[in-house]
């Protein structure tokens, strides 16, 4: 039996094993979908500390865990032949025994007995450095190998405010997660920290990270642009860790322009495009239209040359253009979730564009679309097709290749109990024949996510489990605001947990296998 798969879903606040197949709440009542909850209204205290779940440890250190050692918190486990060894650090109360100690398959005498999907790791922020706590903090999510990069675009960093970290995550020795590296944005030249909201977006292409900073200030030739956004690049070193690259600006920089509220990088042809979708409720300087810049990266990564813009002559400035990247096959889609359709105010739709044109061909919309409905605000796509989050009307738009190009006859995707408000479809992550939504405003905000799976004889999805937080669940932890993805583990952010009074965010980790 290999060592079982683990989805990451990122939550301070969980006690033990609270990984759930729910019930259906009782129905909820409709609201807007356009605002966040109300942070300043939300109860602040924590609960009493919460024991933390570890990682089961590797198959060659098992052994060296003597039975006799283990401590209230750590159950004692059985070996595929046989010897009985100090388990993971499980609270083990609401944990199914019987799954734990399954031991079918197994390839090895000395592997762990265990194959549970109850056994639960968390990922939480530490009580160092002080300036890393605040409000709403974990709020986007990338996946590489078995590194989590999660942003945290609100925290406070060398004195400014909001200025955004990134935080690293892996396994160390024991096989548990822990955070491995703190990257903060660079300062000097034309670049300016304080609200800038580093972290807002991620993307890792191998040993190159790029960090979103969308409200960024932006400095060029005299002139400030507010909230202008920019780029930062990483490259890893083997020695030193993550190390600053470079800075990408937008090549025609706008006030509330929000470059790099998406990204999206093209292997075949080593190039970056980068969403820029304006701020839909700014003020000062107006809304702008929203487009995508095209950067081709030289030089290994070190220069950024820029090539070419995407914009739609039809879109409004309050659509959002910009706002979801995805490259699929030879094609450029763009999310625009502001646009209206019909009468159907910020109902939403997609742009499809040919990979090496400036020109949309086609224009997606949902099926029956809806007010506020937002289609587009999440993307996600494989070989099989893609996926389309419409949070307003709580479902997701599957759509399948028809001749290298999108085929328009979706399948709606639906949690079984699903209600508006809830915004499911918000995010979205999806790797082979497994799809992660999430709906972080369920049940006021507490938030949950779904895991769906794809048959691939019959290209069908199905419901699988529910994931929340159970009784340790709080209103505005916003669970499944941003999930993320890898091979067989996923990650799903809550932004508002809580940890010591203050909204630090967190996560837990369950299989999807």
């Amino acid at each position: 039996m290999g060592r079982a798969a683990w989805v990451v879903v990122l939550t301070v606040l969980a006690q033990g094993c609270v990984f759930s197949q729910e019930p259906a709440p009782a129905p909820q009542a409709g609201g807007d979908m356009s605002g966040a909850v109300d942070m300043a209204q939300v109860d602040m205290s924590a609960p009493a500390d919460m024991a933390q779940v570890d990682m089961s440890a590797p198959a060659d250190m098992a052994q060296d865990m003597s039975a006799d050692m283990c401590q209230d918190t750590r159950p004692t486990l059985t070996l595929c032949g046989g010897a009985e060894v100090c388990g993971p650090k499980l609270i083990t109360d609401s944990c199914d025994l019987e799954r734990e100690v399954q031991c079918g398959g197994c390839a090895d005498a000395n592997e762990l007995c265990v194959a549970n999907a109850c056994q639960i790791t968390y990922l939480r922020p530490p009580s160092e450095p002080e300036e890393s706590k605040g409000v709403e903090q974990f709020a986007a999510v990338a996946v590489s190998g078995e590194e989590v990069f999660v942003g945290m675009p609100n925290v406070t960093s060398a004195g400014a405010e909001q200025a955004g970290q990134v935080w690293i995550y892996g396994k160390n020795a024991l096989g548990e997660w822990a955070l491995k590296e703190v990257i903060a944005a660079p300062t000097g030249g034309d670049r300016d920290r304080g609200n800038a909201h580093f972290g807002a977006t991620l993307l890792v292409e191998g040993d190159t990270l790029y960090v979103g900073a969308p409200d960024a200030m932006l400095l060029r030739e005299g002139e400030k642009y507010d909230t202008a956004g920019l780029v930062h690049v990483f490259k890893r070193s083997a020695a030193s860790g993550w190390l600053f690259e470079g800075t990408i600006s937008p090549n025609s920089p706008r006030h509330n322009g929000r470059f790099g509220r998406a990204l999206a990088y093209d292997r075949a042809e080593d190039k970056l495009f980068v969403g820029s979708p304006g701020d839909p409720g700014a003020i000062g300087f107006g809304e702008v239209r929203g487009l995508v810049e095209v950067f081709r990266i030289v030089d290994g990564a070190t220069r950024w040359e820029y090539e070419r813009t995407l914009e739609d002559q039809t879109v409004s400035d309050s659509d959002e253009f910009g706002r979801a990247l995805l490259l699929w096959h030879d094609q450029v889609l763009v999310g625009a979730p502001g646009s209206d359709v019909g009468d159907q105010s910020n109902a939403g739709s997609v742009y499809i564009f040919p990979r090496q044109d400036s020109t949309s061909r086609v224009r997606l919309v949902a099926d029956r679309a809806q007010s506020n409905e937002r289609f587009g605000v999440s993307l996600a796509g494989s070989a099989e097709g893609i996926a389309v989050g419409g949070p307003g009307a709580a479902r997701v738009h599957w759509y399948v290749p028809s001749n290298g190009e999108v085929d328009t006859a979706a399948q709606v995707l639906t949690h079984p109990d699903a209600v508006n408000n809830e915004r499911f479809g918000m995010s979205l992550a999806l790797r082979g024949d497994r799809l992660i939504i999430g709906a972080p405003a369920w049940e006021l905000y507490r938030g949950r996510a779904l895991l769906m799976r794809r048959d691939a004889s019959s290209g069908k999805w199905s419901a699988g489990p529910s994931y929340t937080q159970g009784d340790q669940a709080r209103v505005g932890d916003a669970l499944g605001l941003a999930v993320g993805i890898g091979d067989g583990f996923g990650v799903i952010v809550a932004p508002g947990a809580v940890t010591g009074g203050t909204r630090t965010g967190g996560g837990r980790l369950v299989s999807i296998d």
